[in-house]
């Protein structure tokens, strides 16, 4: 199921185990509308049938004659706004607003009889952070290694290329001696290691490696947690760890890949890297041919 399918079917299951299309929702006499728009009208108090009309996304023909029924019953009373006196303000009347009380009171009854039994306090954590997942992502950036960043490195090389390709330890091994060589000298000639991120949430990693050569630069531990693929993130990473070569006084880059990385050979030479040597044998457990890539920088 993909993730459109999952949220229509948590919508499904929602409404119908918190009964949201009730005619008469928590013995109120009204359905969830009505009684959204007369919570409204008592939390904001002063607020037009508009401006109501705006906050719950309804037709204001719809709200007014709902509007008339409160009236009806002797719970609101409207006057010209002050700002707009084409436009009335709602207001509670004594009336309407021990009902609002009442309103209040039976709803949360009603909410914690429709959790039957369920944690509240587990589904009030789990409603606000699907609430908090509709806030726009944060943007993606970039920055040096920080603490715990290498552990993460190594346990996310290894996790994914397991999953994806059952990489065997050896994978991780490599991580590791890798790590182990860049870390004392990061930040010295021309070494440096890129880590994505959104918020404290890592995305993905690129590094720029010296050599015995001092011309050249190895291109490294490039990697993309699989949420942040397909979002332009592995060209940014790529084209940060190119523009710090140049600018470190490296006149060539080589990088080391595995002809099964389909999607990132295909990034490779679309920067100008060449495939310059190949050599069939058991990788990680796998039989595979390991590839280099070189490009003139």
């Amino acid at each position: 199921m993909d993730d459109i399918a999952k949220i229509r079917a948590f919508n499904r299951f929602y409404t119908q185990r918190m009964g949201l299309f009730s005619p008469d929702y928590g013995g109120s006499g009204m359905n969830l509308t009505a009684l959204r728009i007369f919570y409204e009208i008592g939390a904001q108090d002063g607020a037009t049938a508009r401006q109501i009309a705006r906050a719950l996304d309804l037709d204001e023909g719809y709200i007014s004659r709902i509007l008339k029924g409160f009236e009806r019953s002797g719970w609101i009373s409207r006057k010209p706004s002050e700002r707009d006196a084409r436009q009335k303000q709602l207001k509670l009347t004594d009336t309407g607003r021990r009902k609002f009380h009442e309103f209040v009171d039976r709803m949360a009854v009603e909410v914690q009889k429709r959790l039957d039994g369920a944690d509240a306090g587990r589904v009030a954590r789990a409603l606000a952070r699907a609430a908090k997942a509709f806030d726009p992502p944060a943007p993606v950036e970039f920055r040096d290694l920080a603490p715990g960043d290498a552990g993460w490195v190594v346990k996310r090389h290894a996790e994914t290329y397991y999953a994806d390709y059952r990489f065997d330890s050896g994978m991780e091994i490599l991580v590791m001696q890798i790590m182990a060589a860049f870390l004392p000298v990061q930040g010295r000639s021309g070494n440096r290691g890129f880590i994505a991120h959104r918020g404290d949430r890592r995305l993905g990693s690129i590094f720029c490696m010296g050599t015995n050569d001092p011309a050249l630069a190895q291109l490294r531990l490039f990697f993309l947690e699989p949420e942040a693929r397909g979002m332009g993130l592995g060209t940014r990473l790529m084209q940060a760890c190119l523009d710090h070569a140049r600018a470190a006084g490296f006149r060539r880059m080589t990088l080391m890949t595995l002809e099964t990385q389909v999607v990132a050979r295909a990034l490779y030479a679309r920067f100008g890297f060449s495939l310059t040597e190949s050599t069939p044998g058991r990788h990680f457990g796998s039989e595979g041919v390991q590839e280099i890539w070189d490009i003139v920088l």
